[in-house]
């Protein structure tokens, strides 16, 4: 657990290599221990980092993992939302819109199935960004409008904010200017 809680900090830092580091010596030790849970959450963890450095081949790779380990766990399916919207986000980043909407709606399943309702705003929102970008804005403002009601929910202002600005490029798509505004 540790080296879990120094690869923590040094991310905090914005020593990214050194948090690598440290999440794959967590990582080794979990495997001697045999602790699954634990190996899945340092896969993730270095994943997000790998792809915070821009290094996404590397990411995919450990989303990946972290999502074959999840499915050996009993309560693993409860896990995957998470790392399954990593991975589109990662589509979404290289404009493989159609992709990323695949693993946003498959994120977006499980976190309805079991009521993460932090991971499904992140899947509303990352859906309506997928359509505004595909140009499709009316598709777009279903989700978006969905973020902003479950922002309000968790109380989640930052989102609910870029939500409604996001709301609000749409309308201006679309050319309904008192929406809009």
């Amino acid at each position: 657990r540790a080296y879990s809680n120094i690869g923590f900090v040094k991310k905090n830092q914005g020593k990214f290599d050194q948090a690598i580091l440290n999440y794959d010596s967590s990582i080794t030790f979990y495997k001697l221990a045999n602790h699954a849970s634990e190996i899945a959450n340092n896969m993730g963890n270095q994943a997000v980092l790998f792809q915070q450095l821009g290094n996404r081949e590397k990411a995919l790779k450990a989303f990946q993992t972290q999502l074959s380990i999840y499915d050996t766990l009993t309560n693993g399916e409860r896990k995957k939302a998470t790392p399954i919207l990593n991975i589109g986000r990662i589509y979404l980043d290289q404009n493989n819109h159609d992709i990323a909407i695949k693993y946003f709606n498959e994120s977006l399943l499980l976190s309805q199935k079991y009521k993460l309702l932090s991971a499904e705003l992140l899947a509303q929102n990352n859906l309506g960004v997928a359509y505004f970008n595909k140009k499709e804005y009316t598709k777009a403002i279903e989700y978006i409008e969905k973020t902003i009601l479950i922002a309000k929910k968790v109380s989640d202002k930052k989102r609910e904010l870029e939500a409604t600005t996001n709301l609000g490029a749409c309308y201006a798509q679309l050319n309904e200017d008192e929406k809009a505004l």
